[in-house]
């Protein structure tokens, strides 16, 4: 979306709080985040993978952009592809300089051809450990729109649970889905919900209605060990996949089974109160599947994309660094036939 002069990517609102200044970066609209479970609605106004781009004007080197975190946010500064420096919000408003590379700014599409991402385009990205809510106040003077071709021609939307939307140690390049879409050259859109992957209808409904070239959807970890069935499940994944997948008949939607995590390497692991098991969700998400039939809907094994429980952090359940990559690798190479395929 275009606000003040500025675009704002991975954010459909800007909110107004009362009590607060500014205005509330949102990955759903607010009509959405009212109908859908409590967690759900507090973890979408965390701008995981959220971008704000802008381009500094002809003979100008620098310019500011006000933001506030009142719980505290990560963010970081990159010149097109290229990685700079990164800033952390606080509740007082934060003028974050940016200044353009000089270096950076002498390459052309020539020189990079492989760029998903122009050069001169600024984008200050937020990431980390599910970043809190994000509140934008003003800019300086130098700022200008981003040009048409600044960024990839398309759009690469991931759902999924807390390993979707990021973590502190993999920060906001080498989550998984910022991974993939680096490898592929899409631009992401990324709607994680840490801890909160529950597939409601409304948000399948939001997010059917998204433009997107490829979609994966990652079913779901959050629903073991809740009140939750298998039956439950079945339910809501079903509905939330069949409507993904018809929307837009054009996109491939991948359906990514659980993650091999603590509860896959001994029954000790399992808690008295789950409702249902990892293999009992895998084997629901594999029958929604393979029951719709649909030409564009594909299914992969998350134990296939992380094949080494080395690559978890110490809860056992999300990656590391390492693991990040391990799955944005194994991701991308699989994905890159099917989209190569159906071009």
């Amino acid at each position: 979306m275009i606000h003040d002069g500025l675009a704002f990517h991975n954010i459909v609102e800007l909110v107004e709080v009362e009590g607060e200044k500014g205005l509330r970066i949102q990955r759903v609209p607010e009509r959405v985040r009212k109908l859908v479970d409590e967690g759900t609605a507090g973890v979408m106004l965390s701008p995981a993978s959220s971008e704000i781009r802008f381009r500094l004007a002809d003979g100008c080197d620098s310019a500011t952009v006000t933001l506030s975190s009142k719980d505290g946010a990560t963010g970081y500064i990159y010149q097109g592809p290229f990685q700079g420096g990164s800033f952390v919000l606080g509740a007082e408003q934060k003028a974050i300089k940016v200044t353009r590379s000089k270096r950076a700014s002498l390459l052309t599409r020539e020189d990079y051809p492989g760029t998903p991402y122009d050069p001169n385009l600024i984008r200050l990205i937020f990431g980390g450990a599910y970043p809190e809510p994000v509140m934008y106040h003003d800019h300086s003077e130098g700022i200008v729109l981003p040009r048409e071709g600044d960024v990839p021609g398309k759009t690469y939307l991931a759902y999924g649970s807390s390993i979707t939307h990021g973590t502190d140690l993999s920060g906001a390049a080498i989550s998984y889905p910022a991974h993939v879409a680096w490898k592929l050259g899409y631009d992401l859109r990324n709607l994680g919900a840490s801890g909160c992957c529950l597939c409601e209808p409304e948000m399948a409904d939001f997010l059917a209605e998204q433009k997107a070239d490829l979609v994966t959807l990652e079913l779901s970890v959050n629903m073991i060990g809740s009140q939750f069935t298998a039956e439950d499940f079945r339910a809501r994944a079903g509905y939330l996949v069949a409507r993904i997948a018809d929307a837009d008949p054009a996109r491939q939607v991948v359906c990514i089974t659980i993650f091999t995590h603590f509860r896959d390497i001994h029954p000790r692991y399992c808690g008295e109160k789950d409702t249902t098991t990892a293999g009992e969700i895998r084997q629901v998400l594999r029958d929604i599947v393979k029951n719709l039939a649909r030409p564009n809907l594909h299914i992969m094994e998350g134990p296939e994309l992380l094949g080494d429980i080395g690559g978890l952090s110490q809860d056992l359940i999300h990656p590391g660094a390492r693991g990040m990559i391990q799955i944005g690798e194994e991701l991308a190479r699989r994905l890159a036939k099917i989209v190569s395929f159906r071009k």
